[in-house]
């Protein structure tokens, strides 16, 4: 018997659910004894699994996605459709969310645009695995699974800009061939004013003449198709001059259509400045059809000892992951446990406003067996060569984090971190206003400065990562309860699980304070969609606001997201009494938080606060969102 006992969780917006849990008995764990493994195809690449041999295994989450990095123009989805994995799949239907812009700074935009209704988002999917021999013998009897063996199944597309030179702007590919474009003065620039000028490329070719250049001043001045020859210097304005090597372009000779450069001109010195390095604005997307965490009615399967790959049929298409086996270390096995230890003052259990505060972890597998040394964490360098004997801990992954970080990625999820944040009772969604007392702040681990630090000094990643942070509280902290979070994965052969810990500690007052309760998930979350088994692994909800600030999308837009697009929301989607408990605890009006499901709120308007998080009930909507049922206040 099923029962629907569960919203989607992360991302599941974008996609469908099976919304169906399997009740168990507490005498009854069919999957007891077994492990959960992660299949990943990326870009019809199965990834190598490395497995145990005579260990049973079920397929804990399926991973099939097609990417297209720096592709030339904004039709990347194009892309997708006609030439990816997904090209056999009906794309009729599709259409795009509003796009979310953010400032990525030295002069740069991004923007990322989710992308929905496709008629191959709709359908439901089964896929085949079977274990084959050396000779492509099928050993046991294949694992069919099908949506229903997963509380989320997910399907979606998601495309993104970098490098933008205006918010809005989806058109530009800018780009410095470094050393190409130089500036260069067969006369001072003789304007009585500061001038900016932009050089666009109007016709790729040679620069023998045959590639041309429309030219632009900030004042008004234009100069359309002009030719461009290597060497010949080409007149902006102004008596400002540049010109083109031909040796320096790229190798090429010639120039890119679309590619553009701003060169400016200094009234003051009489000079012209170089030409300004652009950021080559870069179109990407990505397409997803996942299936993520099982129900407790799935399949189980073993990989005896003669195995060598693991087949799978998905979308009328066959792909086989290659199989290394390898037993158990006798040092640990599979599971991942951590724990949170704070170093509290000599002779004194709660900390004062000042204090730094030293939070020491420590990672086991399921039987509590350790994961690493006394010393310290593995180094970065052990995490990147992996190995038999190596205990699997996570740290970031410079891969995933070239895909963008934001609420539909998944840049941050192997980042080991940790978090000091309170005290409890302050805690609330972070609208990039401050959050009065309320401290949240941490450390990667390692930190990022030895990640990228190491490619130009490899010893760096052959040092053991401290398994401790020390975080100093401000002067003037609050009193009340804080919280040490540890966020931390592992993956090992073939599981992959995820795990968030805390502490709590005093500082200023030896009373124990709690956090607001004003949304309840568990309405909805329970049986095989709780929210311990889903994403992080911890039931704490509130938690979420800590590490989801206004940067990159609060915990309150990305929850609004999910359960918006969700085809599983149970009541109206402007009906908020559902989730939020506590009086009034929807009252609140930001173009941010509105703008989560209904896009960009008015954006065309002047004279708004600038901020998008600003508070707007203080004006227009006084009591409510507009539209929507709020929680009453007593």
């Amino acid at each position: 018997m099923r029962e629907c006992a569960f919203l989607p969780f992360f991302l599941g917006a974008l996609g469908l659910f099976s919304g169906c849990a399997l009740e168990v008995s507490e005498e009854e764990d069919p999957l007891e004894g077994a492990v959960g493994v992660q299949l990943r195809v990326i870009d019809g690449v199965p990834e190598p699994l490395m497995l145990v041999p005579g260990q049973r295994y079920y397929v804990q989450d399926l991973h099939f996605r097609a990417l297209q990095f720096d592709y030339p123009a904004p039709d990347v989805v194009d892309w997708l459709a006609g030439h990816s994995d997904f090209s056999t799949l009906d794309w009729t239907g599709l259409a795009n969310l509003p796009e979310h812009w953010e400032d990525e700074g030295l002069g740069a935009w991004g923007a990322e645009r989710a992308w929905l209704g496709a008629a191959w988002m709709l359908d439901d999917y089964a896929f085949t695995l079977e274990v084959l021999d050396e000779s492509g013998g099928v050993l046991g009897d294949p694992v069919v699974l099908s949506d229903d063996h997963f509380v989320m199944p997910r399907r979606s597309v998601l495309s993104w800009l970098s490098g933008a030179p205006a918010r809005g702007d989806h058109g530009e590919n800018t780009g410095s061939y470094d050393g190409v474009l130089e500036a260069t003065s067969s006369g001072p620039f003789t304007g009585l004013v500061d001038d900016v000028f932009l050089v666009e490329v109007f016709a790729a070719g040679a620069i023998d003449g045959t590639a041309e250049v429309d030219i632009s001043s900030v004042r008004g001045e234009a100069s359309p198709g002009v030719a461009v020859t290597s060497g010949v210097p080409v007149a902006l304005g102004q008596g400002a001059t540049i010109q083109f090597d031909d040796l320096l372009a790229l190798g090429t000779g010639e120039l890119t259509e679309g590619d553009r450069w701003i060169v400016r001109c200094d009234a003051t010195s009489g000079e012209v400045s170089q030409p300004e390095p652009g950021t080559r604005a870069t179109f990407s997307a990505r397409a997803e059809l996942l299936f993520l965490v099982p129900a407790t009615d799935t399949e189980v399967f073993e990989v005896p000892a003669d195995a060598s790959t693991l087949h799978l049929n998905l979308i009328e298409r066959s792909y086989e992951f290659p199989l290394s086996l390898e037993p158990l270390p006798d040092a640990y096995g599979f599971g991942l446990a951590a724990e949170v230890a704070v170093t509290h003052p000599a002779g004194n259990s709660v900390f004062q406003p000042g204090d730094t505060v030293e939070v020491v972890v420590t990672l086991e597998d399921g039987a509590g067996n350790p994961l690493h040394s006394a010393d310290g964490l593995p180094s970065y360098g052990e995490f990147l060569v992996g190995g038999p004997e190596y205990s699997g801990i996570l740290y970031a992954d410079l891969g995933a984090m070239s895909e963008p970080c934001s609420v539909f990625g998944d840049c941050r999820l192997d980042i080991m971190e940790i978090e000091v944040a309170g005290p409890k009772h302050l805690s609330r969604t972070d609208h990039g206003e401050g959050r009065p007392g309320y401290l949240a702040d941490g450390a990667t681990l390692p930190d990022f400065g030895i990640i990228y630090g190491g490619f130009g000094d490899p010893s760096l990643w052959s040092a053991v990562v401290p398994n401790r942070a020390s975080v100093q509280l401000p002067p003037d902290a609050e009193p009340g309860t804080y919280v040490a979070m540890l966020k931390a994965g592992r993956a090992f052969r073939g599981e992959r699980s995820y795990v968030l810990e805390t502490a709590e500690f005093q500082v200023g007052a030896a009373e124990h304070t709690s956090f607001p309760s004003r949304v309840a998930c568990d309405v909805c979350h329970a049986a095989d969609g709780a929210m311990e088994r889903l994403r992080h692994g911890t039931g704490n909800d509130r938690l979420c606001v800590t590490c989801h600030t206004y940067e990159h999308g609060t915990a309150g837009e990305v929850v609004h997201i999910v359960h918006y697009y969700s085809p599983l929301y149970p009541v109206r989607r402007n009906d908020c009494t559902l989730c939020h408990v506590a009086e009034g605890s929807n009252s609140r009006a930001s173009r941010a938080e509105c703008g989560s499901c209904h896009g960009e709120i008015h954006q065309d308007e002047i004279g708004l606060d600038p901020n998008p998080y600003a508070e707007c009930g203080s004006t227009c909507h006084v009591d409510e969102p507009a539209g929507h049922v709020a929680v009453q206040r007593l």
